[in-house]
């Protein structure tokens, strides 16, 4: 069974929480209208999704307990550098939580497209799902931390 939990509720701790209980997927109910559809996607092809509002209130990355921790310094640098142009573009809208939809539009590239290209990035970086991408993002400092 796949868990996607929808709530008005959001505070830092709480998201990280509840994937580490064992969710698949958090939305805020503001952007539930905007991104559950992908949501659904998302999960149902085994990764996790984090919506835009809610990963404004995932917790910092803390090198101690992150998981991509072979995912600093110099490799990071070498790993995010062996991404081509086009999958560093993505990287960056993906990070800011833009859907795949708006991705492929906003590049003029297939929906497909986006998706070969998120599978290609999480290969490269040595990541399993967005929240490692972003903690590594966030390093890189890709994307900001907030």
């Amino acid at each position: 069974m796949r868990i996607i939990i929808v709530t008005a509720h959001l505070s830092r701790g709480l998201v990280e929480s509840a994937f580490s209980a064992g969710a698949d997927g958090y939305l805020s109910k503001e952007s539930a209208g905007l991104y559950l559809i992908e949501a659904v996607h998302a999960v149902m092809r085994g990764e996790r999704f984090c919506g835009p509002k809610a990963m404004q209130h995932l917790d910092p990355p803390n090198d101690s307990e992150d998981h991509t921790s072979d995912n600093t310094g110099d490799q990071a640098i070498a790993r995010y550098s062996s991404l081509s142009l086009r999958e560093q573009q993505v990287l960056r809208l993906l990070v800011t939580g833009t859907p795949s939809s708006d991705i492929a539009r906003a590049l003029s590239i297939s929906r497909k497209t986006v998706d070969v290209h998120r599978s290609n990035i999480y290969r490269k970086l040595g990541v399993d799902n967005p929240l490692q991408v972003w903690r590594l993002a966030v390093r890189l400092g890709i994307t900001e931390d907030r």
